[in-house]
């Protein structure tokens, strides 16, 4: 987060921070969608490229993947 923080990648919009930061400046995925409602938020990373490396958990990690219960 410091990273992107410190390039400008985070705005007041999570879903635009996210591209921006995930895909546009760390380039650790080639998209993300994210979605909003009353359960919270949904958000998919599509084709992670540390998934080989790292079994998706940094990804994860970034994220802080939870589901619900």
């Amino acid at each position: 987060m410091s990273r992107c923080l410190g390039v400008g990648a985070i705005s007041g919009d999570a879903a635009t921070s996210l591209t921006n930061c995930l895909v546009n400046h760390l380039t650790v995925a080639r998209g993300v969608t994210t979605t909003f409602d009353e359960g919270g938020i949904t958000v998919v990373v599509r084709d992670p490229r540390v998934g080989e490396l790292y079994g998706n958990e940094l990804v994860r990690a970034v994220l802080a993947h939870q589901r619900p219960p």
